[in-house]
C-alpha cells in the first residue's frame, strides 16, 4: 500500500545543481514536502569515512520534519563523540538539533546528545520544562550560556531563579532588552539614569539601548517626549522593529528612517505607502505583507525585466511572492529562465515547490495497484457481504446491483 504521495520533476525544469545534489537545496526547506521529496530521491545523508557532509545535513538538523533522521544519524556508531565542549560548539549539526522544538522528545532521552548553549533557545514547552529542570540542578549564575535563556521568549518566568535584576550584568541585561516577552520597565528604570548621568555614552549602556530599540514589546509611544531616547536610539534598529507602536513613533522623526531595513518591514506598510519614492525595491521584494503593494507599483513585465534580474532572488525568498511567480510562468514562461541562485531561493521558499514538483499519479496508481486488488477481493467477498446485508437489513440480491 502506497503510504504518502510520489514526486516528480516537472517535464522540461532543470535544477541549479545535477547528479547526487541536485536536490540538496530542499535541506533548508522547512516543509514535510520537501523532506518527502529528498527521502523519496535517496538523498544520501548517511556517513561516510567517518566524515559528514556538513552543509546538507546541518540545514536539515532545526527542521522539525527531518527528526528522525538527524536522529538515525545522531545514534549512528560513526558519529563523531565531542568530550571537550569547545570542539563540541563546531558541531553544527547538533547545535541546529538542540534548537530543533521537535526534537525534545529524542534529546530527553539521549540527554548526551543536548548542546545547553543553543538548547537554551529552544522555544518549546516541553525545552522550557527541561532547561528549568536543568536550572535546578546546576548553577548558571557565572555561565554565559544563561543569556540565551534570557533571549528565550518563552523562558522569563526564569530569568529571576538564575540570577536576581538588580545584579544582572550589562551582557546580561542586554539578553533580556532582546526578549519581547520580559517586562522591559525594569530595565528602563534602571538605564534611563545611567544614559543622563554617561557622557561621552558607555557602550555597554549603548549596546542596552540598541537591543531597546529592536524590543516589539517596548512601548516607544511613551518614549516619544523623551530627548534622552531620541539621541540615543538606534534607527536601524527601530528601523527594523516588526510593533505598530515603533512604526507610530518613526512617523514623528521621518528623517532618521533606515528606508532599507524599513522595506522590509512587514509593520512598515502604511509609511512605505506614504513614501513610495524612498522604497528600496530589492528589500521591498522580501516584505512578506508587501506584495499588493509591488503588485500595485510594477507590473509583471517590469518585475521580471532584465534590470531587475539580479533582485528577484529577493522576490524569490518571500514565502507570499509565489502568486507573482505563477501569474509570470502563466504567460508562458518557463522556470529555466530564471537565473541559478532565484531559483535556488525558490527551492528554499516553502511555498514554492509546486513550481518544480507534480504528483506522478502514473507511478503512485502502479504502486497501489495490489493493494486496490487485495481491497476489492475483500469488499466483494460473499461471506463478508452477507455480513453487511445482515447487519444494515439490505436484500443480498439489490446490495450487489449498487456495488457493479
Amino acid at each position: 500500500m502506497l503510504k504518502r504521495p510520489i514526486y516528480s520533476l516537472r517535464d522540461g525544469i532543470v535544477l541549479p545543481l545535477e547528479g547526487s545534489k541536485k536536490n540538496s537545496f530542499l535541506c533548508e526547506n522547512h516543509t514535510p514536502i520537501a523532506v518527502a521529496i529528498l527521502e523519496q530521491f535517496e538523498f544520501k545523508f548517511e556517513i561516510s569515512n567517518n566524515e559528514f557532509d556538513i552543509t546538507k545535513t546541518s540545514s536539515l538538523a532545526d527542521n522539525p520534519y527531518a527528526t528522525h533522521i538527524i536522529a538515525d544519524i545522531l545514534l549512528s556508531t560513526k558519529y563523531p563523540t565531542f568530550e571537550n565542549p569547545k570542539k563540541r560548539n563546531y558541531d553544527t549539526i547538533l547545535n541546529r538539533f538542540s534548537m530543533n522544538p521537535s526534537a525534545v522528545r529524542f534529546l530527553k532521552k539521549y540527554p548526551d546528545k543536548i548542546d545547553e548553549h543553543y538548547f537554551f533557545m529552544n522555544k518549546s514547552k516541553e525545552a522550557v520544562q527541561v532547561i528549568e529542570d536543568m536550572i535546578n540542578k546546576k548553577d548558571f549564575s557565572d555561565n554565559l550560556d544563561r543569556l540565551n535563556i534570557y533571549r528565550n521568549p518563552n523562558c522569563v518566568s526564569l530569568i529571576g531563579k538564575i540570577r536576581p535584576i538588580e545584579n544582572e550584568t550589562f551582557q546580561g541585561l542586554m539578553s533580556i532588552c532582546s526578549n519581547p516577552s520580559y517586562d522591559l520597565d525594569i530595565i528602563i528604570e534602571k538605564i534611563i539614569p545611567l544614559l543622563m548621568s554617561s557622557s561621552p555614552l558607555n557602550e555597554s549602556i549603548k549596546r542596552i539601548w540598541n537591543f531597546l530599540c529592536l524590543n516589539t514589546s517596548f512601548n516607544f509611544i511613551n518614549m516619544r517626549k523623551c530627548f534622552i531616547f531620541s539621541a540615543h536610539a538606534d534607527w536601524s534598529n527601530l528601523s527594523s522593529n516588526r510593533s505598530l507602536n515603533a512604526m507610530e513613533y518613526l512617523k514623528h522623526f521621518p528623517s532618521h528612517i533606515n528606508w532599507s531595513n524599513l522595506s522590509k518591514n512587514p509593520m512598515a506598510i502604511d509609511i512605505l505607502k506614504e513614501n513610495k519614492e524612498k522604497i528600496v525595491v530589492q528589500y521591498l521584494f522580501e516584505n512578506i505583507n508587501a506584495i499588493p503593494l509591488i503588485k500595485s507599483l510594477y507590473s509583471i513585465d517590469e518585475i521580471f525585466d532584465n534590470k531587475n534580474r539580479n533582485i528577484l532572488p529577493s522576490l524569490a525568498k518571500n514565502p507570499n511572492a509565489v502568486e507573482i511567480f505563477e501569474l509570470w510562468l502563466s504567460q508562458g514562461h518557463s522556470i529555466n529562465e530564471l537565473s541559478c541562485i532565484t531559483k535556488v531561493w525558490l527551492l528554499r521558499n516553502p511555498n514554492a515547490l509546486h513550481l518544480f514538483y507534480t504528483w506522478n499519479y502514473e507511478e503512485m496508481k502502479e504502486k497501489n495497484v495490489e493493494f486496490n486488488r487485495e481491497l476489492a477481493k475483500w469488499i466483494m467477498d460473499p461471506e463478508w457481504i452477507k455480513r453487511i446485508c445482515n447487519r444494515y437489513g439490505c436484500d443480498f440480491i439489490n446490495y450487489i446491483q449498487i456495488l457493479n
